[in-house]
Formats: C-alpha cells, sequence, structure tokens
C-alpha cells in the first residue's frame, strides 16, 4: 500500500507516494548528491541545467547497470547450460557403462 512522505531534493519538499519510503528516501539522496556534485563542478548553472544533467547522469548509471545485469544474466544461462551437459554426458556415460557391464554377465 502507498504512503505518504515527503522528500527533499535541492532544498525543495517533494510530497510523494510509494510503497517503500526507505527506496524513495535513498532515490533523494542520490538526487541530492548528484546536484551537489555538478553545482561544485558547474557554478553558475540554473538549477534546471543541474537537474538535467543529475538526471542524465542516473540515467547513464542505470542504463549500465542494466546493460551489466543482461551480460550477467546471459553469462549465468551460458554456464547453466554448460554443467547441465557436462551431468548429461557423465550420466550418459555411467548409464552406458552399466548396460555394458550388464550385458557382460
Amino acid at each position: 500500500m502507498a504512503q505518504r512522505l515527503r522528500v527533499f531534493v535541492g532544498g525543495n519538499a517533494y510530497p510523494l507516494k510509494g510503497d517503500n519510503e526507505k527506496l524513495i528516501q535513498l532515490a533523494a539522496e542520490e538526487v541530492n548528491s548528484q546536484l551537489e556534485q555538478l553545482g561544485r563542478k558547474h557554478t553558475g548553472e540554473t538549477e534546471v541545467r543541474l537537474s538535467v544533467l543529475a538526471a542524465l547522469n542516473i540515467a547513464e548509471k542505470q542504463l549500465k547497470l542494466q546493460q551489466q545485469h543482461e551480460i550477467d544474466r546471459k553469462y549465468v544461462v551460458k554456464e547453466i547450460e554448460n554443467i547441465t551437459d557436462m551431468i548429461m554426458v557423465n550420466l550418459s556415460n555411467r548409464v552406458g557403462r552399466q548396460v555394458f557391464n550388464k550385458s557382460c554377465w
């Protein structure tokens, strides 16, 4: 169930609704951190421009994480397929030896 909460970003209060208050607070902290860092680097820039730069930085981080997640997912799937293949070969060899051994009796 959505909770009402208030976060402060760039010195302004924003009333929000959300299911995970802790996550929303962390998101607000990340935005504030980006705004502060950019404000120090780009003195004299407008609040709007700093906000857009912060949004772009955060979006870039998110896209990189998504790309890495997909790379990791494909790696794990491939490793599972390799392990499954090894198990199947090993089982086939064992079953083949058992059939062979029994037929020799």
